[in-house]
């Protein structure tokens, strides 16, 4: 009887010892899925905010306006992504092109306001081109580095120029005023 016993506990630890690694298995497993779905949430939900960010600035735009940039704001220190938006009224697909007025700050492009707040920097996508079908909206972005203020709240104001590719008379201008807080 003793034996009978002594098999019996061997087996039921046995059986507990399988349990225990295939539970934590299927723990582990569940666990990197869960993480795994997680970060793909959270990324889609970071998409998300950014065409919400980017519909309401359209919003700011006049329906008549051949090129809009809405005031955006950012913080002192931040880099952020802005939105230009062209619409296209003319009667047919036509290629555009943005320029901006910006100053040439120690080899870079910006807005310059050294005598009362600083500069930031503007990168865009200088030069380029973007084709627009008739009745259509696109977009341009550009990017807004705030690192050289000195002084907040200051608001730098510069100037965007809209031109059409097969028509060197056509000419929109629009004011761009990026508010660093």
């Amino acid at each position: 009887m003793k034996n009978f016993l002594n098999k019996k506990a061997a087996e039921l630890a046995v059986n507990t010892v399988v349990m225990m690694i295939i539970g934590l298995t299927v723990f582990g497993l569940g666990m990197g899925l869960f993480g795994k779905i997680s970060g793909d949430a959270e990324g889609e939900i970071d998409d998300l905010n950014n065409k919400i960010k980017s519909d309401i600035a359209n919003l700011e735009c006049d329906g008549d306006e051949w090129i809009c940039v809405p005031s955006y704001k950012l913080k002192n220190g931040a880099t952020t992504t802005f939105e230009m938006f062209i619409s296209n009224h003319g009667g047919s697909s036509d290629r555009f092109t943005i320029s901006l007025d910006l100053d040439n700050i120690d080899g870079k492009l910006g807005i310059d306001k050294s005598g009362t707040c600083g500069a930031v920097i503007v990168n865009y996508l200088q030069g380029q081109s973007v084709n627009v079908k008739s009745g259509f909206s696109a977009s341009m972005p550009f990017i807004v580095k705030a690192t050289r203020v000195s002084k907040t709240p200051c608001s730098f104001i510069s100037t965007a120029t809209l031109t059409k590719d097969a028509d060197p008379s056509f000419s929109e201008k629009t004011s761009i005023i990026v508010r660093v807080e």
